[in-house]
């Protein structure tokens, strides 16, 4: 024998009566349950070469930003000063070895102090800085 459906007027006696399981909570936003880990590696790690890149001209000046790149930066085996990797056109390493302690104070200057002690110059390629700004995103 078929059933029939309830009326409108019963359905809402019916879930009137019953009571259902709240909703879920949804889960937490994915910034806030990592803030603490980040901020936690930050403060083992700091800040590497990525950090350096976008404002390498003002802490170098256009002459030097022209002919090099931030690489890498390295922590020393203490947690003292680190090494700063640099991509220098090949024949500005000597300038820029020649310059290598101003650049280092320029970069402890924006890092914090004693974060570079030995600058690495390693030779190549590099591309010029792009003043073109990125599309908009959609």
């Amino acid at each position: 024998m078929p059933r029939t459906l309830p009326t409108d007027a019963e359905v809402r006696e019916i879930l009137s009566r019953r009571r259902t399981r709240p909703a879920p909570r949804p889960a937490p936003k994915a910034g806030r349950a990592l803030q603490g880990l980040i901020k936690e590696l930050d403060a083992k790690f700091g800040r590497g070469a990525s950090a350096l890149e976008p404002r390498w001209r003002e802490i170098v000046g256009d002459r030097l930003a022209r002919v090099t790149r931030p690489q890498k930066l390295t922590k020393g085996r203490s947690g003292a000063g680190g090494t700063l990797e640099l991509r220098v056109a090949g024949p500005a390493s000597l300038l820029v070895q020649h310059q290598s302690e101003d650049i280092i104070a320029r970069v402890n200057l924006f890092l914090g102090a004693g974060s570079v002690e030995k600058l690495r110059i390693a030779q190549g390629p590099v591309k010029p800085p792009s003043d073109i700004a990125a599309p908009p995103k959609r």
